[in-house]
């Protein structure tokens, strides 16, 4: 009975996160790219795993992430989704949305090993850096472990509440996955149907296989697979997009997709190429 209780806590947590992250990604296509999204819960969510990761790395140069500093973060950022009208959409689809990616998060979280051994060399020491002190530059001379790290340690730490605790640190990479691979699937589904769209459609069919076969262990998610997730979503941009290089939303939005690629990992700088090849093509 006591472990049925805390898998309900723990679902209730996730789809809290989950429902905030999406709201969070529906503010950065509004100020950013400048139109409403309200009905894509999956890709929303993973923008909204950007704006976060921003907003929180740039509080951290003033403030340390605590618990306390983290629940006004959020709390200031939730009221601004509810004023700009984010849930003025029909209920039950989004319920049906938001319930499914949920579920499969928490699948996958418990169903894990709490990311060994990587989570307690590199990821969690470093969050408890983030949540105790504000950013420590040079860190990764204080020990090596500080420089395996990357952004998406920032809204994991920034998830750490008061309502929520510790496992706000835990959930963030299984609410990512999880809305990766509904987001597949459901852009393979659409594109699918569409004859002029059927290469794009078996490329991201080739992208979702891979994924479900490389993304289905949470205990190995560490620092690659959200940037391997990011880096596909480019590709699947481009190939939605029929490579349309004039097209300027696409070029934003895999310029953004491409920064914070290598802001997850520093090797993935060659990405910044492709959205300069696309400026290069783009002659307005």
């Amino acid at each position: 009975m006591n472990i049925l209780f805390q898998y309900l806590i723990l679902f209730l947590q996730i789809y809290v996160v989950t429902v905030f992250i999406s709201g969070c990604g529906f503010l950065l296509k509004k100020y950013i790219f400048n139109y409403d999204d309200k009905y894509s819960f999956e890709n929303n969510s993973l923008w909204g795993f950007i704006l976060i990761s921003f907003i929180a790395l740039g509080l951290n140069f003033i403030i340390p992430l605590n618990s306390f500093n983290n629940s006004l973060i959020i709390f200031f950022l939730s009221l601004i989704i509810f004023l700009k009208k984010y849930f003025h959409q029909p209920i039950k689809k989004f319920f049906k949305k938001s319930i499914i990616v949920t579920f499969l998060a928490f699948i996958l979280i418990i169903h894990s090993n709490v990311n060994n051994p990587d989570a307690l060399l590199y990821h969690l020491p470093f969050s408890k850096i983030l949540n105790e002190h504000k950013i420590i530059i040079g860190a990764s001379n204080i020990h090596h472990r500080f420089a395996h790290i990357s952004i998406f340690q920032y809204p994991s730490s920034s998830l750490y509440i008061l309502l929520i605790g510790k496992n706000g640190l835990l959930i963030s990479l299984g609410i990512l996955g999880s809305s990766f691979l509904i987001y597949c699937l459901k852009e393979f589904r659409i594109l699918f149907k569409s004859k002029n769209s059927r290469i794009s459609s078996f490329v991201i069919f080739l992208i979702l296989i891979v994924s479900i076969y490389s993304f289905n262990r949470y205990s190995n998610y560490g620092n690659d697979v959200p940037v391997h997730i990011y880096y596909y979503l480019i590709i699947i941009y481009i190939f939605k997009f029929n490579l349309d290089y004039q097209n300027n939303l696409l070029i934003k939005k895999i310029s953004l997709l491409s920064l914070y690629a290598f802001f997850l990992k520093p090797f993935y700088i060659f990405t910044i190429f492709i959205p300069l090849i696309f400026l290069l093509l783009n002659r307005n």
